[in-house]
């Protein structure tokens, strides 16, 4: 069963919007359809495309409700990282198997499924082959001066962001200092290792440092650790591979950036400022990238506490804040001629969620057809949609 509410009159303007605002519920497992009409009261035809936003663009924030276990089913990984062989061969470095294997199902390039890919990389056209689309998180291992790696990257790059900005998320591990850049153009430019971390951000909603990152953490490991100033323990000694992390990012290359909407530190190296895990916004997706050793924390520190313990709880974090796929336009673009209508369908569906309330901005962007007028009245049009996952629309 599912229910419908026609919210608040249409805007107005050279476009106007009915129903302006759409709020329904649904039990689980529903798809439902609803129509919204776009009609162009100007003397000139008007392209619009529609996209999806989160109603605050600091992710930081949780979309849908609480979860106190983390989830992974239904879900789809890729890991790519250096050829072991250009990784000296050792074990600890290699993420598809100290990061994934313990948690999920290993799958063949041409199988679809609960678990994940590995792509390890060892000529430049092994980049080309993965289709970022098809997964929820991409987990990328960086590891010294890979030639075949960073020109594989380097030659996708491009199409990467893309995929992060359009609503994708990926955790990068980025080991010694001034490795390739993630998305933004940031790294890992701040040498030195550290032994063990602080966290910095709090897993309660109340703090003004929450973090979801550390709230997923705290309620999956019991609700004792992973507070704000938690210690993570990593080696003792002073050799590789016996600490925490080797490198960190200064945020100066995060702050005035124009390509990043939001940041924030995770984590720092103990008794510093020194920001070792960045979570930030790129477009409408998500980065978490740390400057620990590829591989190293999953195989030699996995006690909870440990940045080795939170495996799952790091790709469940990353699909967390990634795109919405509960709600969709058919079509995403057209054009709406002059003093004419559009009918547009707006897919709600509620398949694999939890109960709850989900909110999403949807936002109509406006443009001249023809090119040849940029002096609309508007140019973009938001509305708000809820939808309420078996539970009263009202509430």
């Amino acid at each position: 069963a599912a229910v419908l509410l026609w919210l608040s009159g249409p805007a107005t303007g050279e476009v106007t919007v009915d129903p302006f605002g759409l709020a329904v519920s649904v039990e689980d497992g529903d798809t439902l359809v609803t129509e919204m009409t776009l009609t162009n009261d100007a003397e000139i035809n008007i392209a619009y495309e529609i996209g999806f936003d989160n109603p605050e663009r600091d992710t930081r924030c949780r979309q849908g409700p609480r979860r106190d276990q983390v989830d992974l089913e239904g879900k789809m990984f890729a890991v790519i990282q250096g050829e072991p062989g250009d990784i000296r061969e050792v074990g600890w470095a290699r993420m598809d198997e100290k990061m994934m294997d313990p948690i999920l199902d290993r799958l063949d390039p041409d199988e679809q499924g609960d678990g994940f890919h590995s792509y390890r990389v060892n000529n430049a056209a092994v980049w080309d082959d993965v289709d970022f689309e098809d997964y929820d998180a991409i987990v990328v291992g960086m590891w010294g001066n890979l030639q075949p790696f960073n020109n594989g990257y380097n030659a996708n790059y491009e199409r990467f962001c893309e995929y992060i900005a359009g609503g994708g998320s990926a955790y990068f591990e980025t080991s010694g200092a001034n490795q390739p850049h993630s998305p933004g153009g940031i790294r890992n430019n701040g040498a030195g290792q550290s032994v063990n971390g602080s966290l910095v951000v709090s897993p309660d909603r109340g703090d003004e440092n929450y973090s979801l990152f550390a709230e997923i953490c705290h309620e999956s490991q019991g609700g004792e650790l992973w507070e704000e100033g938690h210690v993570i323990l990593g080696g003792g000694g002073g050799m590789i591979p016996n600490a925490w992390t080797f490198s960190h990012y200064n945020l100066g290359q995060f702050e005035d950036n124009d390509e990043i909407d939001w940041f924030q530190v995770i984590a720092v190296k103990q008794n510093t400022e020194n920001a070792a895990a960045v979570a930030y916004g790129y477009g409408k997706g998500t980065v978490l990238t740390f400057g620990g050793m590829t591989g190293m924390n999953f195989d030699r520190y996995r006690q909870p506490g440990q940045w080795g313990s939170i495996a799952a709880e790091i790709l469940f974090y990353l699909t967390e804040v990634s795109r919405s796929k509960w709600i969709m336009a058919d079509p995403e673009d057209g054009v709406i001629e002059a003093d004419g209508s559009e009918t547009v369908e707006i897919i709600f569906t509620s398949v694999e969620m939890e109960a709850g309330i989900y909110e999403m901005l949807i936002q109509i962007e406006l443009s001249e057809a023809e090119g040849e007028r940029d002096d609309l009245e508007q140019t973009l049009i938001e509305m708000s949609a809820v939808m309420s996952l078996e539970s009263p629309t009202a509430d």
